[in-house]
């Protein structure tokens, strides 16, 4: 008979702390659900309005802003050492091809944004009744066909008045072919590799017509031709998307 008691007395014994896990899972669910909802209220308190929107324009603009600096220096956020007027890089050198992939020159958008970023949102001067602390940026992107997007982990914490709001996710898409100027540079690239040490202008004109881009030529000196892809429907400030690059040849 005293078996059986101790028996009883262990299982409500189990059955207690299953109980009190229970009721612990309960609790923690609703404080997750708690904070999280606080948050948004946060977030969409109008108090705050104005800085989150500075920083979502601040985002588009910046990550326009990287597109238009990357392309114009053939894929670079920092031209390589040697680059034509300290600005295009040599994609064709005497024989040598050196044009960058996609995923390298998303890696130079990348790097853009998180270090300009900053310039732009300029520590957040023009906001003193807020305290603003920020963390480090870190920003994906990714070049598809008619657009090029960014998630961009930016860490904030803005106060005022005992309230405040955390934040740190923001995307921005900026339309643009980027993915198609890259493609027929890729193009004109492979043609040296079957016409070494010559253009095919008949080719460039082809792929004018198929891709409704622009390419245009222009001489340097006797052995070097720039090469500008151009997209007349991309712009920034009435400035078209421009993919540029240098070829330099052997002279024969």
């Amino acid at each position: 008979m005293v078996k059986e008691n101790d028996e009883i007395g262990s299982e409500k014994g189990q059955v207690s702390i299953f109980v009190i896990i229970g009721i612990l899972i309960i609790v923690i669910m609703m404080l997750v659900v708690f904070f999280i909802g606080n948050n948004d209220l946060k977030r969409s308190d109008p108090t705050f309005d104005p800085v989150i929107s500075f920083v979502e324009r601040c985002v588009d603009e910046t990550s326009l802003e990287s597109v238009f600096h990357v392309a114009e220096r053939g894929g670079y956020f920092i031209s390589p050492d040697g680059s034509l007027y300290a600005k295009y890089p040599y994609y064709y050198d005497e024989g040598k091809i050196n044009i960058l992939s996609l995923e390298e020159i998303e890696e130079n958008m990348n790097e853009y944004v998180e270090q300009s970023l900053f310039f732009c949102t300029k520590n957040f001067v023009d906001f003193p009744d807020f305290e603003v602390n920020q963390g480090e940026v870190i920003v994906k992107s990714n070049i598809e066909e008619e657009v090029v997007t960014f998630k961009i982990d930016f860490p904030l914490s803005i106060s005022k008045g005992g309230f405040s709001v955390s934040l740190s996710d923001f995307t921005s898409e900026v339309p643009s072919r980027l993915f198609t100027l890259h493609e027929i540079s890729s193009k004109i690239m492979e043609d040296h590799n079957l016409y070494p040490n010559q253009i095919c202008h008949t080719c460039l004109l082809d792929y004018a017509e198929e891709y409704d881009l622009f390419v245009d030529l222009v001489d340097k000196d006797s052995d070097k031709v720039i090469f500008t892809v151009r997209d007349e429907e991309s712009f920034i400030n009435d400035e078209r998307l421009k993919f540029k690059f240098v070829n330099r040849y052997e002279i024969i």
